[in-house]
């Protein structure tokens, strides 16, 4: 059976004029936040198989950081451009059945 532990990014640079928001990354206090998470998970004994993000510099900042903190490759971050912007329940739900009880990367 499938555990979902959902994490949104951390603290994120302000919105600017002229820069888009796809590209705002993460914060120095955003990274210690993301830090600080992990290591809450990891106190649990939760281990991760599987991490998935939105393909936006500051979701993928913090996959990265909660990567690392696995010992897990960055290169198996499962990227979704869907993950990206508005996504309705039901088709969160959808890319969340689409992934394999078994998958292991």
């Amino acid at each position: 059976m499938k555990q979902l532990i959902i994490v949104r990014h951390a603290k994120a640079m302000k919105r600017k004029e002229g820069l888009p928001d796809f590209v705002r990354s993460l914060t120095v206090n955003g990274l210690k936040q993301a830090k600080k998470i992990v290591k809450k998970l990891q106190k649990q004994g939760i281990l991760p198989e599987l991490f998935v993000s939105s393909p936006a510099n500051r979701a993928l900042e913090t996959a990265q950081c909660f990567a690392k903190a696995y010992n897990y490759s960055r290169k198996k971050i499962l990227l979704q451009d869907e993950l990206y912007g508005p996504l309705s329940d039901s088709d969160f739900l959808a890319k969340i059945k689409e992934l394999n009880d078994t998958r292991r990367v």
